[in-house]
């Protein structure tokens, strides 16, 4: 469950995620949660390679000339889906929410970007480098609130979640210039941006609860994994206290290094 709302502390905008809870980079938190994928929509996204399929979305789009608003055909194309026409149209109604029979490229974008494979680093040079509308390296105030904007409403549709308001979005593209002094009818740098997006600490909650989206898969080999891990770490306490029997000392499981790091 993912839930995008006001906080009523130093930023506008939120996400709490149920699900499991994982360490994040960064200074912003010592831990997080980790969205959960199951749909086939969420899986599509997650399948795709950041530097790799991704990569060439973002090019092939913009060597048709960056059309802001893409028909069926068009998002299909986009995405790869030619030969899955039955996935092509339940991901083109999951941003269609309008029912016009387009959808927003900035929105899709932003949406295959985060949720790709990839560092976090290169995923926000992708983003900043599809919203830097001048090829300056620098982006107004205009252009960060488009791309905060096209990132909420592109994973609130991705995870069926209502975005935050307008307002919300203009307070938190006001906070990207005002951590660095920067005027709103200036610009920000790409460094300025990112350094932002990583040290706020609920920008840097959302952005690493998406970047750490795992399907149930993967979380059941974690789990597979942990579980033999803590076996192995219990056997051999009880293997060291001898009797044959699966029983250990609670002395002996309290100074477990191995039981320690297994759970």
């Amino acid at each position: 469950q993912v839930i995008f709302g006001p906080t009523g502390h130093s930023s506008p905008f939120r996400v709490a995620c149920v699900g499991l809870s994982v360490p994040v980079m960064g200074s912003a938190a010592s831990k997080s949660h980790a969205l959960v994928l199951h749909t086939d929509v969420q899986m599509h996204f997650k399948a795709a390679n950041l530097k790799k399929e991704v990569a060439e979305m973002v090019k092939d789009w913009q060597e048709d000339g960056a059309p802001l608003g893409l028909s069926v055909d068009m998002f299909t194309s986009l995405v790869r889906l030619n030969a899955n026409a039955e996935l092509a149209n339940k991901m083109f109604l999951a941003f269609d929410t309008d029912l016009n029979q387009k959808v927003d490229a900035f929105e899709v974008l932003s949406a295959s970007v985060l949720l790709a494979s990839g560092t976090i680093e290169d995923k926000m040079e992708a983003l900043f480098a599809i919203f830097d509308f001048s090829g300056t390296g620098m982006l107004n105030f205009d252009e960060v609130d488009i791309l905060l904007g096209s990132v909420c409403r592109g994973l609130s549709k991705v995870f069926g979640c209502p975005p935050p308001s307008d307002q919300d979005v203009v307070q938190a593209s006001r906070q990207s210039f005002d951590c660095h002094n920067v005027p709103y009818d200036k610009t920000v740098t790409r460094e300025q941006l990112k350094r932002w997006a990583r040290h706020d600490v609920e920008a840097a909650a959302v952005l690493n609860a998406f970047h750490g989206a795992r399907s149930l898969r993967e979380l059941e080999d974690e789990f597979i994994q942990r579980e033999e891990a803590q076996a192995a770490a219990f056997q051999e306490l009880c293997s060291a206290e001898g009797g044959g029997l699966p029983e250990a000392q609670l002395e002996g499981l309290l100074a477990s290094d191995a039981l320690r790091h297994a759970l």
